[in-house]
């Protein structure tokens, strides 16, 4: 592995090669800090307040492992910073970057931790913790749970059932993280429980009615009842008197109707329809036509008879004024006038048929108006007297007068018992709203008993830790026993807190450590969570603040790890002899 940085922080130019085990003894001053956060920076993306190198405007850092160049740039902004990822000398996504790192190198969930030189003193109880527990994968069901929670009820266990459906959690799969799940379900539905609690509002129970409502409904039935025939009774008189004057209405009607039909003139029999007439009086029009046009074609031949008979008196030729002609015409003159005789004689006779035609059709017009006129009279006379044999079959059986009305005016008695009926009702919803409300008040309180055993300080989440972090400990406790005889710890009744114990003593909590006993306990831990997510880099610091023994064991231990990583950096102060 080759590290370059330039312009970082207190470093302005440096490069090394790795393998497997770098050691950085030197001076105070030097920039092994520098170094390390370097490495971080190029990793993770985290950077120091003061950057880059005596102020500058841009800093990179450049790290080649297993044939790949992973660069980053950092380059100073008018409003701060812009952070530049590089993979093999191309830009890249913060999350390309973040993928290749966790695919090939190094978790990127783990790797803003890990890779920060600073001591487990530096990091937050909770950031350690969400670490650990995105690698520790330990499944409980709810049964377990339930055991967890420490004496749950089975009522109490019932509306658990109903949370972990609503927030989707399977009750026989159920990880740490699914705990604060459960637990804002649970809120939530307190809430909604609490709102339904409150659209009550104040309940408050009158003195109990005298009756019950069936007793009250039985007596209104009877009210109704009597109050039925009486209304009955007049529904008779009423139907009656309507049918009495639409009997009246009816034959009135029937009356003047048949007045009417008895101005109608009698029936005839067998009278002439006026279909018949229109079809003979079509026949006479043709015939009428036919005479004018016979009369205007024999009126034609004469007038053209006529005008040859008045040429043959000139002496020109009837063809040619410019032809003179001494023909003798007296022949064809003569037989000229006697034509025009004849056909005087067929237009005086046809014109005789034309007025005789003429009168038949002034006749035959007058007789279908005639004819018309009196089927229109039959046909209304028929509708009449088909009106009246409707109305007729119309009149009502109305039959004898009813009895009058006998009997009191039940209003006031049915309004006071309907009134006592409402009371009822009105105090039986209260009653139940008030039961309904205790319910709802009931079950807000297993809600609440429900939200201590979660909570994030509760049994359930601290037995559950307690579960997950023994075989953890025993891991981080092998490793540490290989540097010296201590032991580590995670208290979570508060929380998540690393003790240690060193020769069997009392546990003390880690920031209580002496510097020495911080680096072997980061050590270990930072190991054992490398291991877990598969990391290559391991990353210390401050070396120098373990003593010459434990150094040893510590550098031994590193040598037994090395072939577990790319490359283990450790920086350590160089101490200088008297």
């Amino acid at each position: 592995m080759k590290i370059t940085v330039n312009k970082f922080a207190g470093i302005d130019s440096r490069t090394v090669n790795v393998d497997k085990l770098y050691i950085m003894e030197e001076d105070n001053g030097y920039g092994k800090s520098s170094f390390l956060k370097a490495i971080n920076f190029c990793l993770s993306g985290d950077y120091p307040t003061n950057p880059i190198y005596n102020n500058g405007n841009v800093c990179q850092v450049d790290i080649e492992t297993n044939g790949t160049t992973l660069s980053r740039v950092l380059k100073k902004t008018e409003t701060g910073y812009q952070n530049i990822p590089y993979i093999n000398g191309r830009k890249c996504t913060g999350k390309a970057f973040e993928e290749w790192m966790t695919n090939n190198l190094m978790s990127g969930k783990a790797c803003k931790i890990l890779c920060n030189p600073l001591s487990l003193s530096e990091i937050s109880e909770k950031a350690l913790g969400d670490l650990i527990m995105n690698v520790i994968n330990k499944n409980i069901d709810s049964e377990k749970l339930r055991e967890l929670a420490e004496n749950m009820t089975d009522e109490q266990y019932e509306y658990l059932l109903d949370i972990m459906s609503l927030a989707k959690v399977d009750k026989n799969v159920i990880a740490l993280s699914d705990i604060g799940k459960l637990y804002n379900e649970t809120y939530q539905q307190r809430q909604i429980n609490n709102r339904n609690i409150k659209a009550f509002g104040t309940l408050q129970l009158t003195e109990p009615p005298m009756h019950t409502e069936k007793e009250l409904q039985d007596k209104l039935a009877d009210i109704m009842k009597r109050e039925a025939v009486v209304e009955a009774q007049k529904k008779n008189i009423i139907l009656y008197n309507n049918n009495a004057l639409k009997v009246k209405r009816i034959n009135d009607q029937i009356r003047d109707i048949e007045e009417r039909i008895s101005t109608f003139a009698p029936t005839k029999e067998n009278p002439v329809s006026s279909a018949s007439l229109k079809l003979e009086e079509q026949n006479i029009l043709e015939a009428y036509i036919n005479c004018e046009k016979q009369i205007s074609s024999f009126q034609a031949e004469k007038n053209t008879d006529f005008k040859l008979i008045q040429e043959l008196d000139k002496t020109t030729c009837p063809l040619s004024e410019k032809i003179h002609c001494t023909a003798n015409r007296a022949d064809l003159k003569e037989s000229l006038i006697k034509e025009c005789d004849n056909i005087t004689a067929k237009i005086a006779k046809l014109e005789e048929e034309k007025k005789e035609l003429s009168r038949k059709k002034e006749d035959i017009r007058k007789r279908i108006d005639e004819a018309v006129q009196y089927e229109e009279s039959e046909k209304t006379k028929k509708s009449l007297k088909e009106t009246v044999n409707t109305l007729k079959e119309s009149i009502p059986e109305i039959g004898e007068a009813p009895e009058p009305v006998i009997g009191n005016d039940y209003t006031a008695e049915k309004e006071s018992v309907q009134k006592q009926i409402r009371e009822v009702i009105q105090y039986n919803d209260i009653k139940n709203k008030i039961a309904q409300k205790d319910k709802l008040t009931a079950v807000s309180n297993i809600y609440s008993e429900l939200l201590a055993m979660l909570s994030p300080n509760g049994k359930v989440k601290l037995n559950f830790w307690k579960l997950i972090i023994a075989p953890l400990e025993n891991r981080m406790n092998s490793t540490i026993g290989a540097m010296k005889n201590a032991n580590i710890k995670f208290n979570t009744n508060n929380g998540f807190e690393l003790l240690y114990s060193v020769n069997g003593s009392q546990y003390i909590c880690f920031n209580s450590l002496s510097g020495g006993e911080k680096i072997i306990a980061t050590l270990a831990v930072y190991h054992v969570i490398n291991q877990l997510y598969g990391n290559k880099i391991l990353l210390i610091d401050d070396l120098d603040r373990v003593d010459d023994t434990t150094y040893g064991k510590v550098y031994e231990f590193i040598g037994q790890i090395k072939d577990n990583y790319d490359a283990i950096i450790c920086a350590r102060v160089k101490h200088t002899a008297n």
